[in-house]
């Protein structure tokens, strides 16, 4: 009997024992785990936030950089334009480019000649701009007045009776210009010299009726004129 109770105790005795060593063993495996665990590194956390900070002071110095060019290039002076040599219009014809001081008397009548007979040639060949560039600007002006236009519309029995109205100046030299001429020839007769710019050209128009061309020197060539 006392035998068995021994037994007993001992029996018991190796279950507690056994019972504290499991708690043992599992309370340090806990703690090894918990401590096993890494602690989160605080370095990234300090880049990020020194990394924002950077950030946030180069943003408004890119800013100034950008407005202090921009205020540069504002008060910058701009490059003055290349000054254009104005050169003599290749649409002039060259009969109409000379200076009376340049030409001897011998080749002045020849020369004045040819004022007559660019006029004429531009006209019988119909050609308006030819005979637009050998206008003066005063002339120019008067066929390109509406007002003047339409006091010739109205004045015209020629062109009443077609009903023509001009209105521009390729008008005027088509229906009033183009129609002088047809069936009616006119012959250089001879000059007259009123003063270094300004020369009257007598011309007979169907061999009895005298007619006078103004010509003008302007823009470096000589120009039919309008009195």
């Amino acid at each position: 009997m006392k035998r068995n109770l021994f037994f007993m105790v001992c029996i018991s005795l190796c279950f507690i024992t056994c019972k504290n060593t499991s708690k043992e063993i599992v309370t340090e495996t806990k703690n090894e785990t918990v401590q096993n665990i890494p602690e989160p590194k605080t370095e990234t956390s300090v880049n990020i936030e020194s990394t924002v900070q950077n950030e946030k002071i180069n943003i408004p110095e890119k800013k100034t950089l950008e407005v202090v060019i921009q205020k540069e290039t504002e008060n910058t002076p701009k490059p003055l334009p290349e000054l254009q040599v104005i050169e003599d219009d290749p649409k002039i014809d060259s009969r109409l480019k000379f200076k009376l001081e340049e030409i001897n008397s011998d080749e002045l009548d020849s020369k004045i000649c040819g004022l007559f007979e660019t006029i004429e040639e531009k006209i019988l060949a119909g050609d308006f701009l030819g005979w637009y560039n050998s206008l003066s600007s005063n002339y120019r002006n008067f066929i390109e007045n509406p007002d003047e236009l339409l006091k010739m519309s109205k004045k015209s029995g020629y062109l009443k009776r077609k009903k023509i109205i001009l209105r521009t100046a390729e008008d005027y030299f088509t229906y009033i210009v183009i129609p002088s001429r047809e069936g009616i020839a006119l012959k250089y007769v001879n000059f007259q010299q009123i003063d270094e710019k300004n020369i009257k050209v007598n011309c007979m128009l169907d061999g009895n009726a005298n007619f006078v061309y103004d010509f003008v020197y302007e823009n470096n060539s000589w120009k039919l004129d309008k009195k």
